[in-house]
């Protein structure tokens, strides 16, 4: 059975510029991509300066692992990112 989950997070943090915003979000995409095996893009809020959305997505063959990893990619934001969720909308 293939399992196909997705997130969708709103959040907001400091930036000065939106050069500076565009840094701090493609080194959270590698990062998360990178650690958890999941496809990750900046879905909405391109251009607002102090606030992004990020999709994740994952394909998997268990729901609870899917779950899991979609999971631990939002904490380890939070854990090593100085930014604030708002909002988080999850897809099947």
């Amino acid at each position: 059975m293939m399992i196909l989950l997705g997130i969708e997070i709103t959040f907001i943090f400091e930036s000065n510029s939106l050069k500076d915003k565009r840094r701090i979000i493609q080194s959270l995409m590698t990062k998360i991509s990178r650690q958890y095996g999941v496809s990750i893009a900046e879905t909405a809020d391109h251009d607002i300066l102090n606030q992004a959305t990020l999709g994740l997505g994952i394909v998997s063959n268990s729901h609870v692992h899917a779950e899991k990893m979609l999971q631990q990619a939002v904490a380890y934001c939070e854990d090593h990112y100085p930014i604030e969720i708002i909002a988080i909308s999850w897809y099947e």
